[in-house]
């Protein structure tokens, strides 16, 4: 029923939340979740990192990604 993209991010600095999660990794994994919308319509899209230095998960929200997309492609 779900899709999920997950992109591993080797970074040594790793944010302790979404809120300050780099915005251009915040467009990149914008650009999946609307990829992943429009080739599997039917499913519910997700995004997360995962952080290899620590093993850590982050799912993002949808809105979070999707806003900092659009911020990137507003002329």
């Amino acid at each position: 029923d779900t899709v999920t993209a997950i992109d591993y991010k080797s970074n040594r600095l790793v944010p302790g939340d979404p809120d300050t999660v780099p915005e251009g990794l915040l467009r990149q994994m914008g650009a999946y979740y609307a990829l992943l919308n429009e080739i599997w319509p039917e499913k519910e899209a997700k995004v997360a990192l995962l952080w290899t230095s620590t093993a850590t998960l982050m799912p993002l929200e949808p809105e979070r990604v999707t806003e900092a997309l659009a911020r990137a492609t507003v002329p």
